[in-house]
């Protein structure tokens, strides 16, 4: 993602992830990061994401042409609330009807730093699901994020830096 620099993309399945109630998840799907997401299909149905970073994507999953919509969620970034609302029809298109890492929220401007984002399903049904792929974030240097299946394990590290006589 060119709006996040050195981000790191971090799946569903993460341990700085807790759902909370019953989500569906999902680890065989032909699109979506590693495969999986996790789909929520009642109101009130929360995802709480602790990480350390400076920018933030959350992605989902969506269909094509409006049939089916990222349902309504609220989106609280450190006790900020944010709601989004409405159609989502920006992502990478798959076979069939879906929109995998479809962008459901952004923050761009938070200072660098441990954060929490609590998502919650507000209108997502069995007819018009949310569906959870995944984030993509700005680590901090030395941070280490976890899967919470093995053998995933992603070690976050700074950039190496390019050296002047290779930069040309």
């Amino acid at each position: 993602m060119a709006f996040c620099q050195n981000s790191v993309q971090i799946d569903d399945f993460n341990d700085n992830i807790v759902y909370s109630g019953p989500w569906e998840s999902f680890t065989d799907q032909p699109y979506g990061f590693n495969g999986t997401r996790h789909v929520a299909t009642a109101p009130g149905l929360s995802a709480n994401f602790k990480f350390n970073g400076s920018c933030l994507f959350v992605n989902g999953i969506v269909g094509t042409n409006g049939s089916l919509p990222m349902p309504p969620a609220t989106f609280v970034l450190d006790g900020h609330f944010t709601q989004m609302n409405g159609s989502v029809v920006d992502g990478d298109p798959f076979p069939g009807t879906d929109f995998a890492q479809a962008v459901f929220y952004i923050a761009f401007t938070i200072s660098e730093g441990e954060h929490e984002l609590i998502i919650t399903n507000l209108g997502g049904n069995a007819s018009t699901p949310f569906m959870l792929d995944g984030f993509i974030i700005t680590p901090l240097q030395n941070a280490t994020t976890s899967s919470a299946r093995q053998p995933r394990f992603l070690l976050l590290l700074p950039p190496t830096p390019v050296p002047s006589w290779a930069a040309s």
